[in-house]
């Protein structure tokens, strides 16, 4: 579903941004930069996305030149899933409930050229994530699991960017990253036979602290849309 509305506001900024530019006759090698801009990664239509499907990018240029400029960058977003389901035996209902929310900041410097611009930057990232799932695990002894998980991850991306300006107000950006972050990660999955009290039943519990580094080439591929084109460079 969220990859459904990802693909649907990038075809309505993709056309939108063509029937701006129609009106627009006037052949250009570059446009002025807008203050704001939004962006959504497409990664997610692919899952290869590394942020939430369901989020959204901001970002404010300032101080911009013919040459170069900076930007402060936001994203936020929110991972949700629920899935009620039955299994094959219509035992019980299955339920699995996921969500967790996403946030960035990040700034980054940049350097025009035409219709080109380059960028490095660096990014703070933070997402908590909570998952609830009871399921069906074997139908001969009727077990059950039912489990809570939670996870907390707090990044830093160091960040190379390219954009492309395709028109007045749309443009294709590519970013990689060198990606630290650590986690924290806690797993409590207690299982028995469903008819009988939960405090009979076997418990797993699992705590993890730890911190991974990750180069990433590929690490979000949006469509920008400027909010308005008044920035003018200069």
């Amino acid at each position: 579903m969220q990859h459904r509305i990802v693909l649907g506001i990038a075809l309505f900024l993709l056309a939108f941004s063509l029937h701006a530019q129609s009106k627009n006759t006037t052949k250009r090698d570059s446009f002025p930069s807008a203050k704001w801009e939004i962006g959504l990664d497409v990664l997610s239509l692919f899952e290869k996305n590394n942020v939430p499907a369901a989020s959204i990018f901001f970002r404010r240029n300032y101080a911009q030149s013919a040459w170069r400029g900076k930007a402060w960058r936001f994203q936020v977003g929110m991972d949700t899933e629920i899935r009620n389901y039955s299994d094959n035996s219509r035992f019980f209902d299955d339920t699995w409930r996921i969500y967790g929310p996403y946030a960035g900041l990040g700034h980054e410097w940049q350097f025009h050229q035409k219709r080109f611009t380059w960028s490095f930057g660096v990014d703070m990232t933070t997402a908590y994530l909570v998952s609830d799932k009871y399921q069906l695990l074997s139908i001969s002894d009727s077990t059950v699991v039912d489990a809570h998980m939670e996870s907390l991850r707090i990044g830093m991306n160091g960040l190379l960017g390219a954009q492309w300006t395709i028109t007045r107000y749309l443009k294709v950006s590519l970013e990689s990253s060198l990606h630290l972050q650590y986690q924290s990660f806690y797993l409590d999955e207690p299982s028995g036979r469903y008819d009988t009290p939960q405090e009979t039943w076997g418990q797993t519990m699992v705590t993890d602290k730890k911190f991974t580094t990750a180069f990433q080439p590929f690490w979000a591929v949006r469509i920008i849309y400027q909010i308005n084109s008044s920035h003018e460079k200069s």
